[in-house]
């Protein structure tokens, strides 16, 4: 019988943590990870090391003999030699199911394929906020020649018949935090397959909650952090220089004159993890450190213990504040930058420029505004998240069994 069930994450700091929160519920199953840098064997949310519960096997093409990472050319002829690498792991593994945060990567396009052969259900855990409207036209002249080269020539599925997150396997199974997520999927072939299990990263934050517990001091000792001034987390988000280069500047700008301006606030500068540090210490080294610190590796779950307010364009770190239950305001610097809006003027404050900017801060650490936030996050998070009572892990585990015992390659 089989016993393992394969995890593939797509973008890592957004699967990992899904994955362990997910992955000791799994009851006897073993769960492989696919990691895409190096073995995670420690829980990321206490930082304790695990018992086995995770298992290296693979490193996406970077391990895969001979394959040719650096030219662009040779890469794409690679491909097949990827393919077969990764579907012989994958034989030899012999999943009783395959779970990732994605269908859009290569590796999950193969494992994708290899599942339908195989007829192991595969599923797709939603990590973040995704693009409802990224379809691209695969009855293009281009995307039909992709399909020829890749899927044809090539043999290697690159090009599906369509595309969409969580819309590209034919078989595959979806799994979104909520109904409002769901409905966004409405009308396209996915829909039928959407399980709604809600969100396991933010289990944590909802016992937390319902447990009443205190904010302890130790994320202020280990970041240095002052406990007598209200800190403001800035989050930033990797947005492209070459398409975002105007707008990264202006938005810069006004985080400096901002933080230049209210040395009475204390500032947190939270690293995407595609953004360079030494990028933002350019930004902001003239400035001095006695109200700003630049931070990378911190835990959005220790961040927002110790913030007033969070601070982003329009990004799902926002949306795990609110989860928190820290007021948020969403800064695009005169609508330059363009993004899929899930908040809606339901939940947050917004601005365009420097004034706008800090009359938003000073709005958000108001007692009446935060009675006003804690009202409407009740009913924001209703309407986008279904459940919130901190077992969504449960669920999704629960969801993923459920599937396999139903699997007919499994009796």
């Amino acid at each position: 019988m089989k016993r393992n069930i394969v995890f593939i994450p797509t973008y890592d700091y957004l699967s990992d943590a899904l994955f362990c929160a997910v992955a000791p519920l799994l009851g006897e199953y073993n769960t492989i990870y696919c990691n895409t840098r190096e073995l995670i064997d420690w829980d990321l949310e206490t930082g304790k090391k695990r018992k086995g519960e995770i298992l290296r096997c693979f490193v996406e093409y970077r391990d895969v003999p001979g394959f040719p990472r650096e030219n662009k050319l040779k890469k794409l002829f690679g491909y097949p030699a990827f393919n077969g690498y990764f579907r012989r792991l994958l034989s030899e593994m012999d999943p009783a199911a395959v779970v990732t945060t994605s269908d859009m990567s290569a590796s999950s396009k193969f494992a994708a394929a290899w599942a339908k052969e195989r007829g192991v259900p595969f599923i797709v855990l939603q990590p973040s906020f995704f693009d409802s409207g990224a379809f691209s036209d695969v009855t293009s002249v281009g995307y039909r020649l992709k399909h020829l080269l890749y899927n044809r020539l090539l043999s290697v599925p690159l090009a599906p018949e369509q595309k969409q997150w969580g819309n590209e396997s034919l078989e595959g199974r979806l799994f979104l935090w909520g109904s409002y997520f769901k409905e966004l999927f409405r009308g396209l072939s996915v829909y039928e397959r959407i399980s709604v299990t809600g969100n396991p990263l933010y289990d944590g934050y909802f016992m937390a909650q319902k447990n009443k517990e205190e904010v302890d001091d130790e994320t202020y000792r280990e970041y240095g952090l002052p406990k007598g001034r209200k800190i403001v987390a800035i989050c930033t988000e990797g947005l492209t220089p070459a398409v975002y280069r105007e707008a990264r500047e202006r938005l810069n700008a006004i985080y400096r004159e901002t933080v230049n301006k209210r040395k009475d606030l204390f500032f947190i500068v939270k690293l995407h993890p595609r953004d360079s540090l030494k990028d933002y210490e350019n930004v902001f080294n003239d400035l001095g450190g006695s109200n700003l610190t630049l931070i990378k590796d911190i835990q959005l779950k220790k961040l927002y213990r110790v913030c007033s307010v969070q601070v982003s364009v329009c990004s799902v770190s926002s949306f795990e504040a609110v989860v928190a239950g820290v007021p948020i305001v969403l800064i695009n610097p005169d609508g330059m930058i363009e993004f899929d809006d899930f908040f809606e003027n339901r939940i947050e404050l917004r601005a365009e420029d420097a004034a706008g900017f800090e009359r938003c801060i000073d709005r958000a650490l108001t007692d009446d505004y935060r009675v006003e936030f804690e009202r409407k996050r009740a009913r924001y998070l209703e309407e986008m998240i279904d459940g919130t009572e901190g077992k969504a892990a449960e669920r999704t585990a629960e969801a993923i069994l459920e599937i396999i015992d139903k699997n007919p390659t499994m009796r």
